[in-house]
Formats: structure tokens, sequence, C-alpha cells
């Protein structure tokens, strides 16, 4: 018998038949695109099931198969993020271990980078410069779905926050916050504040990510004070 393909989103875990190839890799249409990952049903053979790759609702991807299966883009921009990783300024990781020392985002505001600090499962911090834009005292940043940061703020929703240099090096006290992966109806306006922070050079970045296929979401942090409010 065929095997028959179901996707799974990472986010609500809805689950439909999917068949045919090209329909396997279709989106849940209440969450955001990127969401679906392929796995087997029952129905496969006993060497596909234990291949199979599943994605748990809410969960992370728990091998490179489902990686693979985004665009050739996609995967260039992993690479860069891989090589930025690389040349990252020594004292962001140290920096990223010492408790928010204020309770808003105020020191981001005419900033061109602001470093992202999420925490692996062993509560270790993980700084990450990224761009940002910011409402409402909120901050919101654009990333890869499939990025080392999206996973761990799945796990952990707290997050630290600074502004910095392109290579990550601190300009200014952290701030404590949670963080949230949004939903589509929410995107809008968190690419309005980016835009609104780089203008052209955002927009030509988004047009040509968007071309070529590169699959992202977007992160709203919220400081200490507005998520106690």
């Amino acid at each position: 018998m065929k095997a028959r393909d179901v996707g799974v989103c990472r986010r609500c875990g809805d689950t439909q038949p999917r068949y045919g190839k090209a329909d396997a890799y279709r989106y849940c249409e209440r969450c955001h695109p990127s969401a679906i990952q392929r796995k087997w049903t029952s129905s496969t053979s006993s060497n596909r099931r234990r291949c199979a790759r599943s994605v748990s609702p809410g969960g992370s991807v728990r091998s490179s198969w489902a990686v693979q299966r985004f665009g050739i883009a996609h995967r260039i921009s992993r690479m860069q993020d891989r090589l930025l990783d690389r040349i990252r300024d020594p004292s962001a990781a140290s920096a990223a271990g010492v408790p928010g020392t204020t309770d808003t985002f105020a020191a981001l505001i005419d900033e061109e980078y602001a470093l992202l600090v999420t925490f692996r499962r062993s509560g270790e911090p993980v700084p990450t410069p990224v761009w940002f834009g910011m409402h409402d005292g909120r901050v919101y940043v654009e990333s890869l779905a499939d990025a080392g940061k999206v996973k761990r703020l799945r796990r952990d929703r707290r997050v630290r926050v600074a502004p910095c240099t392109l290579r990550g090096k601190p300009k200014g006290p952290f701030a404590d916050g949670v963080g949230r992966i949004i939903g589509a109806t929410e995107e809008q306006d968190a690419e309005a504040a980016l835009d609104r922070h780089y203008g052209l050079r955002r927009r030509l970045y988004v047009r040509l990510g968007t071309r070529l296929g590169v699959r992202s979401v977007y992160l709203e942090l919220t400081p200490t004070r507005l998520d106690h409010a």
C-alpha cells in the first residue's frame, strides 16, 4: 500500500490527510506558514515508521530531516546565521548570564541592533544579535522558522534584551521579559514596527526573502513591567 502523508501543525497539532507530494507540505490555515512538517502514518511500512521524523505540537523539530525540506535559500540563510555565530563578540556570552537591571526596553530606542537572549533546557543563556522594531513598549523580531532561538522560546518564554553592536557586544543595560511566537493575524503589526525602524533596506530584505522562499516567524518580546501590568 502506498504511503500516505499527513501534515502536522507544530503550533496547534492539527492533522489532516494530504495526498500527493505537493499537498503534504501545506500549512495549517489557522497558524503561521512553515508550521507544517511531514511524518508518515501507520499505513507505511515498518522500516519507514522507524525512520519517521515527527514534530510534537508546540515542540521542536527532532532532527535535521525536516530542516532539509526547506528551500535552498532558507538553508543559505541558516548558514549565514552560523557564520555570524562564529564571529560574535565574546563579551555577549558573559553579559547574557547577568540578570536584567531594568524592566523596560527603553534602552533600545534609536539603536540599530538588539541582543536577544534565550535559554536552553539547562538554563544556559544564548545571546543572538537581531534586527528589531518597537511598538507600545514591546519589541518585535523576525526569525527563521527553524532557528535555535525559536525552538528555545517554545520551551522557555524567558528572554533578556539589551542594545548591542552587529557582533553582539552589549551597549546598554539588559531588561528581562517574556517572548512568544505571534499568530498570522498579528504579523502585519510586527512587520510595520520593523519597517518603521529600517525603512527601505528592510523592504528590500523582505521582498528578496519572500521571492526566494525563506520561511520565517515573528516574535513578540514583552518587558517585565508590561508583563506584570
